[in-house]
């Protein structure tokens, strides 16, 4: 292979995880491509690499929410997830707005007596940093260490490529020991959260 096929290889993969990197080209011959991607050769190397790589703090979480000994104080209180959003017509104004499942999360876990499990694990303020690979390494782990009933709060609009439908939901599915799955739903009326009827 030669280092244009490369170079653009790297490019694509790289856009494709970086999408300011997506930028239309014009046409060009394979010499001047060669010349603009090479410009940009070690961003593009980096950003592979930095998107691949998992942080040392969401590390030190995956490994402390995978010892068996934290087992007692990861299931001490109900676990949930969440994801989405639900688009909501506010009578008020007269117009439609979109709620969020992030931003019904605080009156969700106060209401259920949620803890915040990565609190616990001692790095709530390393997790403000965190980028989607640490969330899914973190999430994936603690969906393979939880027991009991899970909690699960969804948007009536869930994308595909959400870390609960690429790495939360089928590791939950195939956790045995999580014996039941209550699911909570944005409402489309009124943008209450309500006990909703989803199947998986």
């Amino acid at each position: 292979m030669k280092n244009f096929d490369i170079v653009a290889i790297l490019f694509v993969l790289a856009s494709a995880i970086v999408p300011s990197l997506a930028v239309p080209l014009p046409s060009l011959d394979a010499a001047s491509y060669f010349a603009i991607v090479t410009e940009r050769d070690d961003f593009v190397l980096v950003s592979v690499l930095e998107a691949c790589a998992i942080s040392v703090s969401a590390q030190d979480t995956v490994t402390w929410l995978s010892n068996d000994a934290n087992s007692g104080t990861i299931n001490a209180k109900p676990i949930c997830f969440y994801s989405g959003h639900t688009v909501v017509m506010n009578t008020k104004i007269k117009k439609l707005v979109t709620i969020t499942a992030h931003s019904k999360l605080s009156s969700f876990m106060s209401t259920h007596g949620i803890d915040n499990i990565v609190h616990t694990a001692g790095h709530s303020k390393d997790a403000r940093h965190w980028t989607t690979v640490d969330w899914e390494a973190v999430s994936k782990a603690l969906t393979q260490h939880i027991t009991g009933t899970v909690r699960v709060l969804l948007g009536t609009a869930v994308p595909d490529n959400s870390i609960w439908s690429r790495a939360e939901k089928p590791a939950l599915m195939s956790n045995a020991t999580v014996l039941i799955v209550e699911h909570y739903q944005i409402d489309t009326k009124d943008g209450i959260i309500k006990k909703a009827n989803i199947k998986g």
